[in-house]
């Protein structure tokens, strides 16, 4: 909710993901006009805490919004394509990200 997108690893926390890139500028304001919905292709399904997929998440309401693989064995991959609206219900911005795991001894 804080406008920027970050890489999360097991054990290492959070990484910021480009600055450049943030959605939101300046990311000082508040995103409740703001809502969010991600919607998965591929075989893989995402993590039970994930956040629900295919609806809208107002962004001021949510807190953080997170979705994510992990795996013990072998390696789990899918794509999350994001779309970011006004409230309005007018389609901002899209972005096709891909996500990947796998286990490590």
């Amino acid at each position: 909710t804080n406008g920027k997108l970050y890489d999360r690893k097991a054990g290492s926390g959070n990484t910021q993901i480009n600055t450049t890139t943030d959605w939101i500028r300046p990311v000082d304001f508040s995103p409740g006009a703001y809502e969010v919905k991600a919607t998965r292709t591929g075989s893989n399904s995402l993590n039970g805490g994930s956040d629900t997929l295919g609806v809208w998440h107002v962004l001021s309401s949510t807190g953080d919004l997170e979705w994510w693989l992990s795996t013990t064995t072998g390696a789990k991959s899918c794509t999350l394509t994001i779309d970011v609206r006004h409230t309005d219900g007018s389609i901002l911005d899209t972005g096709v990200y891909s996500l990947s795991c796998d286990a490590t001894a």
